[in-house]
């Protein structure tokens, strides 16, 4: 068996030197095969992106992939209804995983030429940001990537507002897409690095640079500053809570912060040990998930207000994101690429 830049491997008589079969595997330069190996009854491939592609003869056009990151992973994203989820990294390639089997799923078409800065789950699409100031809206019933659209900026952080409607920030602004379309652009005089929204999106928050968070009204589109509030360091990281009573947000003074209004319901023992990278609140709003740099992360309990738990050392070199996948389950991801999920006990 031979493997090929020509983004195929064949399988040769060595008496006759004629090729017996033919596996097709792909249309794409990352499909380029750069190594193949016949272990036994197994025919073993591996391609320009990592992916290794379990070849059968007696079905050359359907070889079995098995995929994931190469490069450090920027963010998550939980798809509950289909019992899965997204996960992107800085090399522009997004994978689809089941949460029972831990099988993944591939997309088809034209990735992201670089690193993804974040996604969310929009309606029936999902929603991805790159440094190359674009952005694609993806469905999730085909995990066919569409045609990359421009922004007027670099995006930092996403969300879902509902109604088809998803938030992006980028410097200096805040911009609105709607059903794959730039729909309009709010222009702000701070720079804003993070953003968040309830369930049915009608509350927005952004965290910023200036170590506030500024909480706004949504409404189809347009949003309207309701109130705002006061870190100790720059906000790097924002939730907001199903119901959009609570507000939570992080920052590089290593705090974590719930605020429920203008008034801070946290203790000032919520500290990590380096900047707050990521949280986010469980499904029903009860618990709530902190990743850090220090490579940590923690859960609180809203309720209670307190610490729950603590997951020293989850991921070398950092936290980097944090999805719940069911109200006592949370998935973690970090610079080591790896994905680990943990059942919370309360």
């Amino acid at each position: 068996m031979t493997a090929s830049s020509d983004k195929t491997c064949k399988v040769w008589n060595l008496d006759s030197g004629e090729t017996t079969t033919t596996f097709a595997l792909g249309n794409y330069i990352s499909d380029q095969q750069v190594g193949c190996l016949w272990q036994r009854d197994f025919l073993l491939s591996v391609n320009l992106d990592g992916t290794i592609s379990v070849l059968d003869e007696l079905n050359p056009d359907r070889p079995k992939m098995i995929m994931g990151h190469n490069s450090p992973i920027e963010a998550l994203i939980s798809d509950l209804p289909n019992g899965r989820f997204f996960s992107a990294s800085n090399d522009g390639k997004i994978v689809c995983w089941e949460q029972d089997t831990g099988k993944n799923i591939a997309f088809t078409g034209e990735r992201h030429p670089n690193k993804i800065t974040d996604i969310c789950i929009s309606g029936r699409n999902l929603v991805s940001v790159s440094v190359d100031s674009t952005f694609k809206t993806t469905p999730l019933s085909t995990l066919a990537y569409p045609k990359s659209e421009k922004l007027d900026g670099t995006p930092l952080w996403i969300t879902d507002a509902g109604n088809g409607h998803t938030l992006i920030v980028c410097t200096n602004k805040i911009i609105t897409v709607q059903d794959g379309q730039v729909k309009n652009t709010l222009d702000v005089n701070w720079d804003p690095t993070c953003i968040a929204a309830s369930k049915e999106g009608d509350v927005v928050a952004v965290g910023s640079s200036d170590k506030n968070i500024r909480v706004f009204s949504h409404n189809n589109g347009s949003l309207t500053h309701s109130y705002s509030v006061t870190h100790v360091g720059a906000v790097s990281c924002v939730a907001v809570s199903p119901d959009g009573t609570f507000v939570a947000g992080g920052d590089q003074a290593k705090r974590v912060v719930l605020w429920k209004k203008t008034e801070q319901v946290s203790p000032t023992s919520w500290l990590m040990d380096a900047r707050v990278d990521t949280v986010r609140f469980s499904p029903d709003g009860e618990l709530l998930g902190a990743g850090s740099l220090d490579s940590s992360f923690q859960v609180y309990s809203v309720d209670q207000n307190k610490l729950i738990h603590e997951q020293k050392f989850a991921h070398r070199q950092g936290v980097k994101d944090v999805v719940w996948y069911d109200n006592r389950t949370i998935i973690t991801t970090g610079q080591d690429i790896l994905i680990k999920s943990w059942k919370v006990n309360v």
